[in-house]
C-alpha cells in the first residue's frame, strides 16, 4: 500500500467521526433546503427523462443522491469509499455502493447517462485525476454527461477552500479542468459559479451584495490583467460530455 493510500484509509475511515460532523448536523431538513437550493442551480445540466441513470460519485452522505430523488429521478445510484458516509447515504437510499471510486466505474462501461462528481477531483493526486477523468467517461453511454463540482484557485477564497480539508491534493480553475477534461476525451464543456441563489428575502439581499462584490472583483482583473475572470465563486461547476 502506498503511504498516501495509508493516509487516506486512516481519514475516511473516521471522516463522519473527526471531521464532517463538526459542520453538519444531518438534519433532515437540512437535506431538504440543500436539495431545494443546488437544483435550482444544476437543473438546466440535468437529464429531462427522469428514468435516465445517474450516478453520484463520492456520494458521501447522501445529499446530491437526496435532490435527484427528490426531482423525481429514479434511476439513481451512489458510490463513496467511506463506509460512515454510506451510512447515512443509506438513509436516503438503498443504492449505494461501497468501492472505490475509480474502479467501480471501469467496471461499468456505457452504463450512465449522466455522472456527478461533486467535491471529489480535488481528493485526487494528479496522475488519479486523469484516472478518473477516463473511468468516468468509459462509463458513461455516448453523449453522456460529466457534472463536477469543486473548489476554484481563480476565486479569491480559493485557496483557503483547497485546504480546508487535509485530504485535498489539488486545485483547478476553469482553464486547467477545461484541459484536462479535454486530455481524458471529454468535449462541450459549460462552467458555472455556485453563488447565492435566491429562494427569500435573505437571500436575495445576499445574492445582491454579492454580485457588487463580483463587481469589484472583475474590475481589479480588468485592471491587473486586461480581461474579465468569468468564475469568481470559491466553488464552481463544470458539465462536460462525452466524445
Amino acid at each position: 500500500m502506498k503511504e498516501t493510500d495509508s493516509v487516506r484509509s486512516r481519514v475516511y475511515d473516521r471522516y463522519v467521526t473527526d471531521k464532517m460532523s463538526f459542520e453538519r448536523s444531518y438534519d433532515p431538513k437540512d437535506y431538504r433546503d440543500w436539495s431545494r437550493n443546488t437544483y435550482r442551480g444544476l437543473k438546466r445540466w440535468l437529464p429531462a427523462d427522469r428514468d435516465a441513470r445517474i450516478l453520484d460519485v463520492g456520494c458521501g452522505h447522501g445529499n446530491v443522491l437526496h435532490m435527484l430523488l427528490a426531482n423525481g429521478y429514479r434511476k439513481v445510484e451512489g458510490v463513496d469509499l467511506s463506509a460512515e458516509q454510506l451510512r447515512l447515504a443509506r438513509r436516503v437510499t438503498d443504492a449505494v455502493h461501497q468501492a472505490d471510486v475509480i474502479e467501480f466505474l471501469f467496471e461499468r462501461d456505457k452504463v450512465y447517462d449522466t455522472i456527478i462528481a461533486f467535491d471529489l477531483i480535488e481528493h485526487f493526486e494528479k496522475p488519479d485525476v486523469l484516472r478518473f477523468l477516463e473511468a468516468a467517461r468509459h462509463s458513461l453511454v455516448a453523449s453522456g454527461h460529466l457534472i463536477l463540482q469543486t473548489p476554484n484557485a481563480a476565486s479569491p477564497f480559493g485557496c483557503g477552500h483547497r485546504y480546508h480539508d487535509f485530504t485535498h491534493e489539488v486545485a483547478f480553475d476553469p482553464a486547467s479542468l477545461a484541459h484536462v477534461l479535454r486530455l481524458c476525451g471529454l468535449r462541450d464543456i459549460e462552467f458555472a459559479e455556485t453563488g447565492p441563489v435566491v429562494h427569500g428575502v435573505k437571500s436575495a439581499a445576499r445574492w445582491v451584495v454579492w454580485n457588487g462584490i463580483r463587481g469589484l472583483l472583475q474590475v481589479w482583473n480588468l485592471a491587473e490583467t486586461g480581461r474579465r475572470e468569468p468564475i469568481l465563486t470559491r466553488v464552481f461547476r463544470a458539465r462536460a460530455r462525452r466524445a
